[in-house]
């Protein structure tokens, strides 16, 4: 059992899960899925350090090959949060920055599915910007807004979304509406099968016992060789305030 005695937060790094044997063997696997599965295999593998009450777990297994340049790699994130703390969210992109070994992470896309009591979308955003605006994020984007939210959103904000996501279980096919503006635009248009919560408190409570997680944050991080398309890396972060 995890001892959390005095802990504040936890972070869970997993390391490059397309060389766990036990992850690739179920490339169908639903996104929750993968995740626990990654969270179990870094839990059992790992070295830990506390540092101020915060209790860090990091996969024995590496980000990257041994000896790899990053400057050869695209690097893309995906921020799962359902709340609006921009200090930890400052903190959890500063993560996986650091984590990544790189200077500037070449597009991150948030999935912001907030409580009720949550601060607004765009507040959200503005920490985001300003990632853009000191050169560590080139491009950001959102996920799961319908077309008229998406093109009232990116009309007021100062950092316009590059990218757009929309879940195949909302939709079969993009509205012709945002297909249209995301063309005008120069915006990328993607899909995703990521469930409306990545990673339910029960779930988590099976893995990591006894905790009564306030906030949770999750970045998925791929990284693809630029020259040649192919996935070199792939994981998670986990971050959770107790």
């Amino acid at each position: 059992m995890l001892d959390t005695t005095g802990v504040t937060d936890i972070i869970v790094q997993t390391g490059n899960v397309l060389n766990l044997n036990d992850i690739v063997k179920k490339p169908g696997q639903k996104s929750t899925d993968e995740l626990l599965e990654c969270l179990k295999l870094a839990l059992t593998n790992c070295k830990k350090s506390t540092v101020d009450n915060k209790l860090e777990i990091t996969s024995l297994e590496p980000v990257y090959t041994h000896g790899l340049d990053t400057n050869e790699l695209l690097i893309s994130v995906k921020l799962f949060v359902d709340f609006g703390d921009a200090q930890i969210l400052e903190d959890a992109i500063n993560k996986c920055l650091k984590y990544l070994g790189t200077k500037c992470i070449n597009s991150l896309v948030l999935s912001y599915k907030p409580k009720v009591d949550d601060v607004d979308l765009s507040e959200v955003w503005n920490v985001l910007e300003r990632f853009v605006l000191e050169n560590k994020i080139c491009r950001i984007g959102i996920a799961d807004l319908d077309p008229d939210q998406f093109i009232a959103f990116y009309e007021r904000m100062q950092v316009k979304p590059k990218i757009v996501q929309i879940s195949l279980s909302s939709c079969c096919v993009v509205p012709p509406a945002l297909q249209e503006f995301a063309k005008l635009h120069e915006i990328q248009l993607l899909t995703h099968n990521d469930p409306q919560e990545i990673l339910p408190e029960e779930k988590l409570k099976e893995i990591i016992a006894d905790v009564e997680p306030k906030k949770v944050w999750i970045t998925r991080f791929q990284a693809h060789y630029k020259c040649r398309g192919v996935l070199a890396t792939k994981g998670y972060i986990v971050g959770i305030s107790l």
